[in-house]
């Protein structure tokens, strides 16, 4: 699989929404009663966000790379030169992130 372009490493997928929702699922179905364990309901609160953030973010990549795809296949587009072909490869390098990024690798 080719290297992000942006020099990060690629990892696994994380399912940041479906971790939120576990864990909020957790705390409301935790024998902890509130008055006894604020500060556990707060530190679950607090990773459940991180979480449903990070999906957002993840989300928000994703979709700034499908525009990169669009808008890059858009000046490829009636060209035959050298530059047309980078653009071109550019663009299923994204196919593949934007793929891998919706888990459907």
């Amino acid at each position: 699989m080719p290297a992000p372009m942006d020099g990060g490493i690629m990892t696994e997928r994380i399912d940041h929404a479906a971790l939120a929702l576990r864990v909020m699922e957790a705390d409301r179905d935790s024998a902890l009663g509130w008055e006894a364990a604020d500060a556990q309901h707060l530190a679950n609160l607090a990773e459940a966000q991180l979480h449903a953030t990070l999906a957002l973010v993840e989300q928000q990549r994703i979709a700034n790379r499908q525009t990169e795809r669009a808008a890059l296949r858009a000046r490829a587009d009636g060209r035959s030169d050298l530059a047309a072909a980078g653009m071109e490869a550019q663009a299923t390098i994204l196919d593949l992130q934007i793929r891998e990024g919706l888990g459907l690798t």
